[in-house]
């Protein structure tokens, strides 16, 4: 995310399903992410790192840090539950399989941010995308067509 909030899709929507999360009595919900703005953005319900480009692409998915590591694994011991805001970007990458390593339970989000179709990101998908859909609890979709094409690519993996 940027420094006056750009980005705004996926940041919108998160804010969002937070507002409501901590809107319900006894559930505490915290946005982590990374921006691009030089200096963390702070809020009791928000927490923006600093992260610079590691994998250069025209995207902002090889965007990373390794106060972004220390800060997710602090946050992330805390949590009962974790939702990734999916996509090919590593930082949900390294989330979902952190969270796969640690057997904590987490769902999926992608947004239509995942189209298996695209034969450039078949070898990508196979070793990092997939695995993280497989053990979600959870996978959220936007539509039935999304949930059909990500049931179909995951069963065809499977053979």
């Amino acid at each position: 995310m940027g420094a006056n909030g750009e980005y705004g899709g996926p940041v919108k929507v998160a804010r969002e399903l937070s507002n409501i999360a901590n809107s319900v009595n006894g559930v505490k919900s915290r946005i982590i992410g990374g921006t691009n703005f030089r200096q963390e953005i702070i809020s009791s319900n928000e927490y923006f790192i600093p992260v610079r480009k590691w994998i250069r692409t025209n995207s902002v998915s090889g965007f990373f840090s390794v106060r972004f590591v220390v800060t997710f694994i602090r946050e992330f011991k805390e949590a009962d539950v974790i939702h990734l805001h999916f996509a090919r970007d590593v930082i949900q990458i390294f989330a979902g399989f952190v969270c796969i390593i640690f057997k904590k339970p987490y769902l999926t989000q992608t947004h239509g941010m995942i189209r298996f179709k695209n034969s450039r990101t078949r070898f990508f998908d196979t070793i990092f995308v997939v695995p993280i859909l497989r053990n979600a609890k959870y996978c959220m979709v936007l539509s039935d067509f999304r949930s059909e094409e990500h049931t179909s690519e995951l069963q065809s993996r499977e053979t």
